[in-house]
């Protein structure tokens, strides 16, 4: 374990060095968040699936220990180099970036032991800022302030690129590996022209940066609805926030609540022109009568360059039911009907598209319903609704 310096809304810095051995046995502090709650547990299962509920059972005790001073890279190394260090001068390794949120949950929550042992590689969780310190837009309508969560996470890649050598490792064979928001973080370091360099392979597990809840439309709605709720009142598109947030207490900044739109995120990464670039172009002209829902997604989606990996070795991976966590435990058991489905798709296509919302929502109810019964299973429903979300996931 290592870590790294920060000071609240501004980007990290390398530490000073140390003066003598510093022992580093234990896993360091989670950043500061507002988990879901898991109790009282009849209330909790009326927002989660009972799958979900006992993984946050088991989640929730490992981030009670928070501090903002929590910017630590945890790194598992194999007790014995072989091969793989003795042929290539050093051993591969997989930085595995968490999901779960953009507000919650910490790399120090994942053990990279078995995986590390078993696949002879060095494998790397690292923390980052969450929530209203990770991912508001401080600064004006010009400026690049913020984002402050990726930069953690490309503070990690540079000193794993000055460091990995001491621990047998080789800073050329580095892969990023993220799942769910963490895979959206992942694609948009692997396109950035500040860290694409710093890493060789991607591996996206059940996201991608051109899922619908990957970036953040509109980082200055959020900013105007974090100064609303905190008094630090400006002008929106000039005044800086960063130096009246720095003043509050830690828990009036986690009370902020913003309620986004459904399928939306609210704290989330945004184009800054720095870490995540502008779009070179406008997006190419599209029919979507003539291209599916996902084809006219990426089509039209702004930032469609985040599809591009020209220098990248890439995996992609996603399963039938990405969505499940969107739906409470009576949902997954017992199902819903065929309007509560099409209020849903409706949301979603409002919410997640720009342009040809009627064509694509005829689009998906066709192809998700089974027009052989005419009386819909809520089982069969249930399970189409969840089909449908997933090609959010994998655009």
């Amino acid at each position: 374990m290592t870590s790294l310096c920060v000071t609240r809304y501004m980007p990290p810095v390398t530490p000073s060095q140390w003066r003598a051995t510093r022992l580093a046995d234990a896993a360091g502090a989670a950043c500061p968040q507002a988990p879901p709650p898991a109790a009282p547990r009849d209330d909790a299962l009326l927002l989660h699936p009972r799958a979900r509920l006992r993984q946050l059972e088991r989640l929730l005790p490992l981030l009670v220990n928070q501090s903002e001073d929590c910017l630590y890279v945890n790194l598992y190394v194999p007790v014995s180099g072989g091969e793989g260090a003795v042929d290539s001068g050093g051993l591969p390794c997989v930085v595995f970036v968490h999901g779960e949120s953009y507000e919650w949950s910490a790399g120090t929550a994942y053990d990279g032991t078995a995986l590390a042992a078993h696949g002879n590689v060095i494998v790397v969780t690292i923390n980052f800022r969450l929530g209203v310190l990770g991912f508001l837009k401080t600064g004006a309508k010009g400026s690049a302030q913020g984002n402050f969560g990726l930069m953690d996470l490309v503070a990690g890649l540079h000193w794993l690129r000055e460091n990995l050598p001491a621990f047998g490792g080789d800073p050329q064979r580095v892969t990023l590996m993220g799942h769910g928001t963490g895979a959206a973080l992942a694609n948009f370091l692997s396109v950035s022209p500040v860290a694409r360099e710093l890493l060789r392979r991607v591996i996206l597990l059940s996201g991608s940066g051109l899922s619908s809840w990957a970036l953040q439309r509109e980082p200055l709605t959020i900013k105007r609805k974090v100064a609303e709720q905190t008094g630090c009142h400006g002008d929106l598109l000039e005044d800086d926030l960063a130096p009246c947030l720095r003043n509050k207490p830690l828990a009036e900044l986690l009370a902020v609540r913003l309620d986004p739109p459904r399928f939306l995120p609210g704290f989330a990464p945004f184009v800054d022109g720095t870490v995540i670039v502008n779009p070179s172009s406008a997006p190419p002209p599209s029919d979507s009568s003539r291209l599916g829902a996902g084809a006219a997604a990426v089509a039209t989606a702004a930032g469609h360059e985040l599809a591009d990996f020209p220098h990248r070795e890439l995996l992609f991976g996603l399963t039938t039911t990405e969505s499940y966590l969107e739906f409470n435990a009576q949902d997954m058991e017992f199902g819903f009907n065929e309007s509560r489905r099409d209020r849903i798709l409706r949301t979603f296509v409002r919410n997640a598209y720009y342009y040809h919302l009627n064509e694509i929502y005829s689009t998906l109810k066709n192809e998700y319903t089974d027009w052989d019964k005419p009386v819909q299973n809520p089982l069969s429903v249930r399970d189409a609704t969840l089909e449908v979300r997933t090609i959010d996931t994998s655009l």
